[in-house]
């Protein structure tokens, strides 16, 4: 177990060998609000550093409830396996796994064996009952009963090409796998069903959707370098880029995707967020820093949503002005719009973890998560650092700006209790300290949970720092200030609303925790905002509340059950 010496409190003895919960206080709901299966919602980050899991499978029972009481929840995850973290739980999100614009390998063999870890390493589809081979277990049923497997020429259309119409031409994935036309409309029914089908009923909360990203790399999309040759070819650019365009520069290549992954997942998202429950539709789109391809796709447009949110895979993994463009997208495309953050990497060493965890907390907003060293069960002091409430977050990284131009900038983010700075230069830049108290957050240790759900030894400790600071280049800082007020307090609770319905007899409950005393208004609303019943209008006292109405006499549609005062709080209702 960690050692509590550098804590402010001791726990009792007789509660130090019991599995720790993060955070402290437990979970609240964050601004993010939707209606997940059984009302689980994504949790606030608020305050706290928490921790989102890329894949759990086969763990000892010590591990099962250490992740379930200190991560959000898990990709690549059996359905069949939720029940075991949720008796620890009952919020653990549980998300099912696809390659965005891919199909796994045809054969079980390239899929490794969730009890032995054996196989080629390829990541396959994560169904709810496992690793399958998706052509024979979905995909191939699939082209059959659409009467599509009878035409090889119908299907095959399904499948991108990088300059012939035949298999030998076939563009590969990075995986590999066979990549598909995001253009065709099959394929997308395709996606639309199995992936709706997969989380129906079967304790998901939403699908992982892989490899949503730009690369220029030949090898990656084109297995015959030398087919066309030269070797070093531009694949991308007309006759040799996506059939039946014409591309000529890297420009037109990168209005091309954006186009594709716009309306793609346009189509998708309103699958995902059926009538009766919303399930969460998370791309990969690595750490967004090629510069000529600006992932606009991600903000949607007037015509339709695109995502919830999105994994940076590999997040913080380059420098200089690579790490001020990861930074500067992330928050104009996700943080800064309210949506989803899954920061993932693995650690080369405390120095760089801690960088990139520095990074995370100039960007992160109170749906943001971190993953550190994917598919392992681990626990670093990086995720106990506490600074107290994150300042808001604006929609643009320039207004965090406070040294430097451009991608050379020193950019400053701040707590209640301190502050984090951030240098994305090629130059050391010093930052002068307002008023005195300043400790400097340095982090040792951590790693491996062992099997009995033990946390290996860290530590975090404070260095008084006074005057100014210098922030080395491609650096992170973060300061604690121990004269700040509120870093005492005990941790905000948030109020929760819970809505359910009984369809057999159309009545509707609506569950309200509130915990401060508040004048507020529990309401029924309409798509357009216009009241159709009130609940409830006067002082709610701290505590749980119960209200109730028929909906049986109200047309068919989706309406909202509000609430209004402390704060606002709304869920879906479907007639």
């Amino acid at each position: 177990m960690r050692s509590l010496l550098l804590f402010t409190f001791v726990l009792p003895l007789t509660l130090q060998a019991q599995i720790q919960s993060w955070p402290p206080g437990g979970i609240t709901a964050s601004p993010y609000v939707l209606l997940l299966p059984d009302n689980r919602f994504v949790p606030s980050s608020k305050r706290y550093n928490m921790v989102w899991s890329d894949q759990l499978f086969g763990l000892p029972a010590g591990q099962i409830e250490f992740t379930a009481k200190n991560y959000v929840g898990a990709q690549k995850i059996f359905s069949y396996q939720a029940d075991d973290y949720r008796a620890f739980n009952p919020n653990f999100l549980v998300i099912s796994y696809h390659l965005a614009c891919g199909l796994n390998p045809l054969h079980n063999d390239n899929c490794p064996d969730p009890k032995t870890n054996s196989g080629s390493g390829y990541i396959g589809v994560v169904a709810p009952d496992g690793y399958v081979s998706e052509w024979e277990n979905y995909f191939s049923p699939w082209l059959i009963s659409h009467g599509i497997a009878v035409n090889s020429a119908q299907y095959e259309n399904m499948f991108q090409h990088y300059d012939a119409a035949d298999s030998s031409h076939r563009v590969w994935h990075l995986d590999p796998q066979w990549l598909m036309n995001i253009e065709n409309d099959d394929w997308r029914t395709y996606m639309g069903d199995v992936c709706t089908e997969w989380m129906s009923g079967n304790e998901n909360e939403g699908c992982f959707l892989d490899v949503s990203v730009e690369t220029m790399s030949s090898a990656l999309y084109n297995p015959n370098e030398y087919d066309p040759a030269p070797y070093d070819f531009n694949w991308y650019i007309t006759p040799h880029g996506p059939l039946g365009y014409t591309v000529n520069s890297l420009a037109d290549f990168a209005a091309y995707m954006n186009n594709q992954y716009l309306h793609y997942y346009q189509y998708l998202y309103p699958r995902f967020h059926m009538a009766i429950v919303d399930y969460l539709v998370l791309p990969n789109v690595d750490q967004m820093v090629t510069g000529w391809y600006n992932p606009t796709w991600l903000d949607g447009d007037g015509y339709g949503e695109t995502v919830d949110g999105a994994m940076m895979e590999s997040f913080g993994g380059y420098t200089g002005s690579d790490m001020y463009l990861s930074m500067q997208r992330g928050i104009a495309h996700l943080t800064g719009r309210g949506k989803i953050l899954l920061a993932q990497f693995t650690p080369n060493d405390d120095a760089e973890r801690y960088r990139r965890v520095g990074m995370y907390m100039l960007m992160k907003n109170e749906n943001s998560f971190l993953c550190i060293h994917p598919g392992n069960v681990d626990w670093y002091p990086e995720y106990e650092i506490d600074l107290g409430n994150q300042s808001a977050l604006p929609n643009t990284i320039d207004d965090l700006r406070v040294a430097g131009s451009d991608d050379a900038s020193l950019f400053r983010r701040d707590y209640d209790g301190g502050m984090v700075l951030c240098n994305t230069s090629s130059s050391a830049m010093s930052y002068s300290l307002p008023g005195n108290s300043w400790k400097k957050v340095v982090t040792s240790g951590g790693g491996a949970v062992d099997a009995d759900g033990n946390i290996s030894s860290q530590s975090i400790t404070y260095q008084p720092v006074s005057g100014s600071v210098t922030v080395d280049p491609s650096q992170c800082l973060i300061l604690k200030n121990d004269s700040a007020t509120g870093m005492n307090d005990e941790p905000e609770q948030s109020n929760r609303m819970i809505v359910s319905q009984n369809f057999s007899d159309h009545e509707l409950y609506i569950h309200l925790s509130i915990q401060h005393s508040t004048e507020g208004e529990v309401k029924l609303i309409d798509v357009e905002g216009r009241t159709i019943q009130t609940l409830f209008s006067g002082t709610l006292s701290q505590g749980d509340h119960e209200f109730q109405m028929s909906i049986g006499d109200l047309p068919g549609g989706i309406y909202m059950a509000e609430f209004t005062g402390d704060g606002a709080l709304v869920k879906k209702v479907m007639r």
